[in-house]
């Protein structure tokens, strides 16, 4: 092995690990910021009721966790067909060194570390294609809700910035061209892309409609659980119309929660005046959907016993 090999094989090893202590360190103080735990012990009343919530919503949190790798191993399926439980594996350690990075650009590195090293690439661009399919539906959902629900009055303005959106989406697919057109490692980005076929897309969008329905009857659930009353297609239309605005809204490392938190205030408003709740509801989703796949993926890591071999 040569020194400059040997270099990357390093640096390439400390940042996932890095990344690891990153995470645990966001968790941790997201966790002591948090002002409401005495709120939590209240709303929390342990009935028969709300343990068979808590057993669906786990029951969901599976089904989330299953959607997600199915996708994934539909992306990667034309480069490197991958086993389920290598497709949890890699979902799990992406999630990990997402957390410690802006608008989750670090997830390629968990995935791409627990694969060999001539698919790595191409597992970092599947996993943008991924994310953008993502953004794209869940986009398409919050603005369908807009369209039906009447308690927000900003549809308007929303619907003003639609052709400035449209035009900054054209800008951009221009720019994308250009650089395909004018750079080899865009070109071979774009081949990575190109060679997906229309099965393998209409099976990730498949998988990724199938995900986005069970982020909506999660938060549902989470809501039922900490007694808020609600009407389902009123709150499910609400629930749509939030992971749009946390998606579209510019969110960066250590203020991401926040953001949540405030604009879930905002949505969610209308239904209860509890701005405590609210945010123990967001604060339950975050932890079992973030925090419990962080911890898990990072003993996935840890315990990677090729990760020095693996990284390069």
């Amino acid at each position: 092995m040569n020194s400059k090999s040997h270099r990357w094989q390093r640096a390439g090893k400390l940042l996932i690990v890095t990344l690891s202590l990153l995470a645990y360190v966001f968790i941790v103080w997201k966790l002591l910021r948090f002002e409401y735990w005495n709120s939590l012990t209240t709303q929390l009343k342990l009935s028969f009721h709300s343990i068979v919530l808590l057993f669906v919503s786990l029951f969901l949190w599976m089904a989330n966790l299953l959607a997600e790798v199915k996708k994934w191993r539909a992306l990667i399926r034309s480069y490197h067909p991958i086993s389920l439980i290598n497709a949890w594996r890699q979902v799990l350690a992406g999630t990990t060194t997402a957390m410690g990075s802006p608008a989750r650009l670090a997830e390629m590195g968990g995935r791409m570390a627990l694969l060999p090293k001539k698919v790595r690439m191409h597992a970092g661009v599947l996993t943008v294609v991924g994310g953008i399919l993502q953004t794209i539906i869940i986009c398409i959902g919050g603005y369908i809700a807009l369209l039906f629900n009447d308690r927000y009055n900003f549809l308007q303005l929303f619907q003003s910035k639609l052709v400035w959106i449209a035009f900054s989406v054209l800008a951009i697919i221009l720019v994308v061209f250009w650089l395909v057109q004018k750079h080899e490692t865009t070109r071979y980005y774009y081949r990575i892309i190109k060679n997906l076929n229309l099965k393998t897309i209409a099976e990730v969008a498949i998988w990724t409609v199938v995900r986005y329905v069970i982020y909506l009857v999660q938060l549902l659930v989470w809501f039922k659980i900490f007694g808020v009353d609600y009407t389902y297609a009123d709150m499910a239309l609400s629930a749509a119309i939030y992971f749009m605005l946390i998606t579209i809204i510019p969110s960066y490392f250590l203020v991401d929660i926040g953001i949540r938190g405030s604009v879930a205030i905002f949505v969610f408003s209308s239904f209860t005046q509890n701005t405590p709740l609210i945010l123990i509801t967001i604060l339950a989703m975050w932890i079992s959907n973030v925090v419990v796949p962080v911890i898990i993926g990072s003993i996935i890591l840890w315990r990677q016993r090729s990760l020095k071999q693996n990284i390069s």
